[in-house]
């Protein structure tokens, strides 16, 4: 899109003319390269924004030493860039740097140590560490419960993950009770009538879901959906998110016809407010792929699944966790058409990507090997199959 060139010309424009007043490792120049970093996040040009982050950290190193508060927030930027990127093993050493720099030099300020150690939490939520994601999320709702207000937004996005490790752990009842929580917070920080309401009713609605509530479930996605149209407009863009957890949930209750309709409206929001590719669309996409899977309509689920990771990589980058997912299904596909060879290309391919953003002994790195010994096995490769099954067997017992 030329919104995105337009954008980025103007601010390295801006930048290019103050390096010429200031040259090139003034401190100034700082503002100016961040706001430019940001840019290029919006519009999925991440290693400019890289580029970027790195230079300002530079900088800071220059001007302020390499020990400096300054050079905390480098660290933290640059981990959260990495997060979007799905490279979380870049991302916690990172965050954890920061963390170590303002204790050392900001030891007062423990509400800035909270937010890190909530990112840190949520990093090892997302690498499948149940024990230390529990321990340092529990770690920052101690801190913002005794020292910031009952309704600051902070203890809230704490609570939203804790209850997502709950979910995740099956830890169903205690997810609702974090969720009910997020929602009084989110009513006394922001008032009845804001944005950050539906999604709140969208965390809860997913508890629901989970703990087998369908209708309770689907009346909150709905209400999530009804409030974010009144508040923000029917094409907002995150209405598409809420859609597709509704089309979720009636896809696993079987009603196939109602999932359609909801994938192709929250598909129709993709295409008319987004930009020309956009996670959020390659996300519809792999939802409408696996309902025409269910259905048996093998060349439409293809050509979804073809379009979402298309999309994927060039939006996330070819590497991003979110490649894998699609790239699995489209294998399975694949091999239930008795195209074992290309299945098992896409499902190496997979696991590259889930070993490099989760680690070698992630449960869904243990899944693909599965997958990929069913492969082996269909072509009568019975070593490496067998030698897939035994890699599984210690992902399990470690």
């Amino acid at each position: 899109m030329s919104g995105d060139r337009d954008e980025i010309k103007i601010k390295e424009l801006e930048l290019k003319n103050t390096e010429a007043k200031l040259g090139q490792d003034h401190q100034q120049l700082i503002p100016l390269i961040k706001e430019l970093a940001e840019i290029c996040i919006h519009w999925g040009k991440f290693p400019r924004a890289e580029h970027l982050y790195r230079r300002v950290l530079e900088i800071r190193i220059r001007n302020f030493g390499p020990e400096s508060l300054e050079v905390a927030s480098s660290f933290n930027n640059l981990a959260v860039l990495f997060s979007i990127q799905g490279r979380y093993y870049e991302a916690l050493p990172l965050y954890e740097k920061s963390l170590a720099l303002n204790k050392k030099l900001a030891d007062q300020d423990i509400l800035a140590q909270a937010r890190l150690i909530t990112n840190i939490g949520t990093v090892h939520k997302i690498l499948g560490r149940n024990g230390p994601a529990e321990e340092n999320l529990l770690k920052a709702r101690e801190i913002f419960q005794n020292r910031s207000p009952a309704d600051d937004p902070m203890l809230a996005k704490t609570l939203i993950n804790l209850a997502g490790l709950y979910r995740d752990q099956n830890r169903l009842s205690e997810a609702e009770d974090l969720c009910n929580r997020t929602i009084e917070i989110a009513n006394k920080a922001y008032g009845p009538e804001h944005p950050q309401i539906a999604l709140c009713y969208n965390n809860l609605a997913e508890v629901y879901a989970a703990q087998g509530r369908k209708n309770e479930a689907e009346e909150l996605y709905i209400r999530a959906i009804d409030f974010k149209e009144k508040l923000q407009g029917a094409e907002h863009p995150e209405i598409s998110i809420y859609l597709n957890n509704l089309g979720d949930l009636y896809r696993g209750q079987q009603k196939f016809v109602e999932a359609e309709t909801i994938y192709h409206r929250a598909l129709e929001v993709d295409e008319g407010y987004l930009p020309q590719e956009n996670p959020i669309m390659a996300a519809t996409y792999k939802n409408l792929a696996t309902l025409c899977s269910i259905q048996g309509d093998n060349g439409k689920a293809e050509s979804y699944y073809l379009r979402a990771i298309s999309i994927y990589e060039r939006t996330l980058g070819p590497d991003h966790p979110d490649v894998a997912e699609p790239l699995l299904r489209l294998a399975e596909l694949q091999h239930g058409q008795g195209r074992n060879s290309e299945a098992e290309a896409l499902c190496l391919r997979s696991m590259a990507i889930w070993q490099k953003g989760y680690g070698p002994k992630h449960s869904k790195v243990a899944d693909i090997l599965k997958m990929l010994s069913k492969l082996c096995f269909a072509q009568e490769k019975i070593s490496e199959g067998e030698a897939f099954l035994k890699q599984v067997f210690e992902i399990k017992t470690n």
